[in-house]
């Protein structure tokens, strides 16, 4: 059981881009007092023939202190918000710097991302119900 609410999936930031673009900031509460962000490169989404593909939409983990915790996160946010553009698609993890309440789970994101990816689906999909 985590110690935070799970309500955090409701809230999410949207920084407009130069040149008509739109990314979308999901904090994701981890530990026990501390956060790691999701960015959601959505500017894929806005054109009808990204849509038609379902590709998932690129993100960026930002210091995933807790891998397991920013997993289930892209899961739910991918369904909540992002189901009609294929789901998420993780190309990237950030780090700030190296302490470990910071980089603590780099290693297991980008293992987790590598397994998904193996399934020939993007990451963090809606599932379909089948």
């Amino acid at each position: 059981r985590r110690p935070f609410h799970t309500r955090y999936a409701d809230i999410r930031t949207e920084i407009p881009l130069e040149g008509g673009g739109v990314c979308f900031i999901h904090a994701v509460p981890c530990l026990t007092d501390n956060f790691s962000y999701v960015i959601v490169d959505a500017t894929g989404a806005l054109t009808d023939s990204a849509r038609d593909e379902q590709q998932g939409l690129p993100v960026c983990a930002v210091d995933p202190c807790d891998a397991f915790a920013v997993a289930e996160a892209l899961e739910l946010i991918a369904e909540r918000y992002y189901a009609e553009a294929g789901g998420l698609r993780l190309e990237a993890v950030l780090c700030t710097h190296r302490h470990w309440d910071h980089a603590g789970g780099n290693e297991d994101l980008i293992h987790i991302a590598a397994m998904e990816a193996k399934k020939e689906q993007p990451p963090w999909q809606p599932s379909t119900g089948s």
